[in-house]
């Protein structure tokens, strides 16, 4: 099932007692993009807190209801480790130059702090990745505010929103990218398509043409992602790079 995340922004937990919290943004990782935290808002607006639930506990989204489902109690996602908790964040936001850190630390630290849920994110292999990426979690909302698409030819646009799939994990599937030079048209760029995501620059960096990405079919909130859908994106990519014509 694909899910714009914007659908689950603001939509409150449904937890085995109870209605509980409101989801705000996801962590997810640069090296298999799976999603491995979704941060929630405990509270009211005036007075809040915010905690991490693993994406694990996450069992999907109602869209008749519009809740979510967790395999948690309202006390359990209450009792949830908060961000902040985590010194090592804390550390890497004094680190980063950007913003809102969106540079994360590894994520077996992220684990519940204070023993309220029991699902542990999967290791990690260090040796996969060189570079460290793997060792990062980054925001989605930090990705969607403050970073930049950059294409093999310059800058391109920004990040508008992110489609998730969910089948048996939750993963990042594709960017929704508005495009910087043509006012009001906005595309779905695949992941795979991502070469780095830099928080020195803070951009993310698209092993691409501008004029591939620019051409790729129109997306819009009212368009269905259906096989058909995503076959057309499959075609025009991979034509794009081969020199074929596209439609």
């Amino acid at each position: 099932m694909l899910v714009p995340f914007n659908t689950l922004q603001g939509q409150p937990l449904d937890a085995s007692n109870g209605t509980i919290g409101r989801v705000r943004d996801f962590y997810f990782s640069a090296d298999d993009w799976a999603i491995d935290y979704f941060l929630t808002d405990i509270g009211s607006w005036f007075s809040y807190y915010s905690v991490l639930l693993p994406a694990a506990v996450v069992q999907g989204y109602n869209r008749d209801q519009k809740t979510i489902s967790v395999e948690l109690t309202t006390l359990q996602v209450q009792l949830s480790p908060t961000l902040e908790s985590n010194k090592s964040a804390s550390k890497q936001n004094r680190m980063n130059g950007c913003d809102n850190v969106s540079l994360r630390p590894n994520v077996t630290e992220l684990l519940p702090l204070r023993g309220a849920i029991n699902v542990a994110p999967a290791e990690k292999n260090t040796c996969d990745q060189p570079d460290g990426r793997h060792q990062h979690l980054y925001s989605s909302e930090e990705l969607r505010r403050n970073y930049t698409l950059r294409v093999c030819d310059g800058e391109l646009g920004f990040v508008e929103n992110f489609i998730l799939q969910h089948d048996d994990e939750w993963q990042l599937r594709y960017l929704v990218i508005q495009i910087s030079w043509w006012p009001g048209k906005t595309v779905l760029l695949p992941r795979e398509y991502i070469e780095d995501i830099s928080v020195e620059r803070c951009e993310i960096v698209v092993s691409l043409p501008r004029l591939v990405v620019e051409q790729a079919p129109e997306y819009n909130s009212s368009i269905t992602i259906n096989g058909g859908y995503e076959q057309r994106l499959r075609d025009h990519y991979t034509q794009a790079l081969i020199g074929a014509p596209t439609t």
